[in-house]
């Protein structure tokens, strides 16, 4: 539905879609109760925020306020601090609740929904408390001292870090989603914070050069070039630059002449046998499909790319 009514916005097609996306609007009431434990914003709650953000009518007005609402419910406050605790993504049943990091999964992509929501204008009075609260979060696991600004899990006060460069965890994702934070609220602290780490973590995929070698978007090269590239439009660092040409040469050396979609595999995890193994995907998030939209972005000099808008990176 997301994607239908980006094409109706783009005009990509002569198709009168809007009756059946206004059915679908009028149903997605349930939906978000049903999502209500499950506030993750790639595939919980605020992903359904993310569509009703770019419908832009009343209905879509009157659903975002209720997800607001579902926020205040489940937020856990200490301090005048504010945090979730996420339950299913990536945990096996019954394990332990945590605060998850990610900007896919956590605190970093709710802090970026609540901002393009004051970036829109909300009905909901609460939102800009349900912000700075969270945030006050947020700026207490900011760690000057380590290799890496930020953690991926907090789980019984443990915390648990991951250098990953990638979109999904880790201080690339998150540095995007405070440029992200920062233009939304026309905030120069939380521009000049997205720099810092931006310009760290490009140091790191620079001269460490650790991690496997993975293609997608989620926690490939496809996906870490092109966040390497909005950094570096908006920031204009030769470092940032740099890391934009590691990234996109890292991934076409990942190019099979034989295998794979036009020489593409991705890497998929068996939870049974525990192994790694190169795999054909065709998909959006992990496969060639977001490796294609990646290098167009990249000839096109990260112009032309609004469907990153799903991925919270604008």
């Amino acid at each position: 539905m997301w994607l239908l009514n980006f094409y109706k916005t783009a005009d990509a097609f002569d198709m009168n879609s809007e009756d059946f996306l206004l059915h679908f609007d009028k149903s997605i009431e349930t939906r978000i109760l049903e999502y209500s434990d499950n506030i993750d914003p790639m595939h919980g709650l605020l992903s359904i925020g993310n569509y009703l953000l770019q419908r832009n009518n009343k209905y879509a007005d009157s659903q975002l306020v209720k997800i607001v609402d579902i926020l205040n419910e489940t937020k856990i406050t200490e301090e005048d601090a504010t945090y979730w605790e996420n339950g299913g993504h990536e945990l096996v049943p019954n394990s332990e609740r945590h605060v998850n990091f990610g900007y896919a999964h956590g605190i970093p992509g709710i802090l970026a929904f609540l901002s393009r929501l004051l970036a829109k204008g909300t009905n909901s009075p609460s939102a800009r408390i349900l912000f700075d609260s969270t945030f006050k979060y947020f700026e207490k696991y900011i760690d000057g001292s380590a290799s890496t600004y930020f953690p991926s899990h907090i789980q019984k006060e443990k915390i648990r870090k991951n250098s990953r460069v990638a979109y999904c965890y880790g201080d690339l994702g998150i540095s995007c989603g405070l440029l992200v934070i920062g233009n939304n609220l026309k905030d120069k602290a939380i521009l000049n914070l997205s720099k810092k780490v931006a310009l760290n973590i490009a140091q790191i995929s620079l001269y460490e050069k650790e991690g496997f070698s993975d293609i997608g978007l989620c926690h490939g090269a496809a996906g870490n070039g092109h966040m390497f590239l909005k950094l570096y439009k908006y920031f204009g660092n030769e470092i940032l630059k740099n890391a934009v040409v590691f990234q996109y040469e890292k991934l076409l050396s990942l190019k099979k002449k034989e295998d794979g979609i036009a020489g593409f595999m991705s890497i998929h995890y068996d939870d049974e046998t525990q192994i790694f193994s190169d795999k054909i995907d065709a998909g959006f998030i992990n496969g060639t499909t977001g490796v294609g939209l990646s290098i167009l972005s990249f000839l096109n000099n990260g112009n032309n790319c609004e469907w990153d808008y799903i991925l919270n990176l604008r």
